[in-house]
């Protein structure tokens, strides 16, 4: 019987079927200046400061401190090391050190298994010159594997659907290429309010007054835009189906998702992220005022949170 999880329960609505398995992400650690002698020799001086210890007891000396030091450190934090034998499933015996605990994260085992890998041999001449060369064929050295346990449920609705990505993508309407939607661009932004202020008007609007719209909001209207202007923008919303064009008349209205697209994307700039970036960079000089407006707290509140977030997401602020 497979054991139920949070991420599971939470997330069941939007699962046809599970099963049970250790996930892995496999990180090799690909060391550039270790793949040919010449960068394994300019690492060693970096490291130690000249060739004088570059031998084998040296190297020697190096990999057993590593594997010391793992199985200390694993002994001190309570965590299991387990060496494989040849063919053995080691998702399978991760699976049986599964952590009890659902809030655990962090390693919860470390497996060691023998396999194929680079080792460098280096040997010094009768006149004091190095020689470094692969082994060949590579012998078999011990490999160690970290389990972690990092899985945790998290809410559908904070995870990304690509659809901030998409926006700025070109699109294909038939045979024509379109322009990707930017709404870092004025031009762009002053489109999408016009859009959003025109959508409740009754059996849609035309070209002429979508002009008319951006024509005001930009530069006060001291700019040319016409028909034409707005016809090439809104089909690069059209693309995005963000807006539509009512049967085979001229006159063309925003869908409920569109508006709620362009609200949402409009809304979270101009009132929530620029408030809260301006309140951020300046800095804070005397002591706060008696009377704080409910606008202000709630900006205070998400300068707050906000840089509790980056905390937990070990940014720097």
């Amino acid at each position: 019987m497979q054991r139920s999880d949070e991420f599971s329960t939470y997330h069941n609505e939007l699962l046809d079927g599970r099963y049970d398995c250790i996930d892995r992400i496999v990180l090799n650690g690909y060391f550039p200046l270790r793949q040919q002698g010449g960068g394994f020799r300019f690492w060693w001086r970096q490291l130690t400061g000249s060739d004088d210890t570059l031998d084998q007891d040296h190297l020697l000396r190096m990999a057993g401190r590593f594997s010391r030091r793992v199985h200390g450190w694993a002994k001190k934090s309570n965590i299991p090391i387990l060496h494989c034998a040849p063919g053995e499933q080691k998702h399978e015996l991760a699976e049986a050190h599964l952590p009890q605990d659902p809030n655990f994260q962090g390693i919860f085992l470390i497996l060691v298994a023998k396999a194929p890998g680079l080792v460098w041999d280096v040997k010094c001449s009768d006149n004091g010159s190095l020689h470094i060369q692969r082994k060949t064929p590579w012998p078999y050295v011990n490999h160690y594997h970290f389990h972690i346990n990092v899985v945790h449920a998290a809410d559908h609705s904070y995870l990304p659907d690509g659809t901030l990505n998409a926006l700025a993508e070109p699109t294909q309407r038939g045979t024509r290429r379109l322009a990707g939607v930017d709404l870092q661009k004025p031009r762009v932004r002053a489109v999408s309010e016009a859009i959003l202020a025109l959508a409740p008007k009754p059996g849609g609007f035309t070209m002429a007054e979508l002009a008319h719209k951006v024509r005001n909001s930009l530069s006060n209207g001291n700019v040319t835009y016409t028909s034409r202007h707005a016809a090439y923008d809104f089909s690069k919303l059209r693309g995005k189906k963000l807006v539509e064009r009512i049967g085979k008349s001229r006159r063309y209205r925003a869908p409920p998702d569109g508006i709620r697209i362009l609200a949402g994307m409009f809304i979270l700039r101009e009132k929530v992220i620029k408030p809260v970036l301006a309140g951020l960079g300046k800095p804070r000089i005397g002591r706060p005022p008696k009377n704080v407006q409910p606008i202000d707290q709630h900006y205070n509140n998400l300068q707050h949170e906000l840089r509790r977030t980056f905390e937990t997401l070990a940014l720097a602020t």
